[in-house]
């Protein structure tokens, strides 16, 4: 998750992506959202990403999000299956 992006539009896409409004969100955990195996995977991600997540929340924002802008590193089951799931999703009508 070192490639981030925090902005209100993703803010709205990470509420829709887990069916909540950013009310229902705010003070939660990724644990709140997400099965325990798939939560304690993307905890693990870029850790780097804090500091700055931090001081945007800070700064005002009430909802920091953020978003992995490439799947380099990613292993190539990983990747197929982050594809198909953004293909379903959007099969099913989601903005992602």
């Amino acid at each position: 998750m070192a490639e981030h992006v925090i902005a209100p539009p993703r803010a709205v896409q990470f509420c829709r992506t887990v069916g909540k409004t950013p009310d229902e969100i705010i003070g939660r955990t990724i644990y709140d959202f997400f099965p325990l195996e798939l939560a304690k995977k993307r905890e693990q991600d870029d850790l780097s990403v804090i500091p700055r997540m931090l001081d945007l929340y800070c700064a005002g924002n009430n909802l920091v999000y953020g978003v992995r802008r490439g799947r380099d590193a990613d292993t190539l089951f990983k990747r197929l299956t982050a594809e198909t799931y953004y293909r379903l999703m959007r099969w099913m009508g989601r903005s992602m």
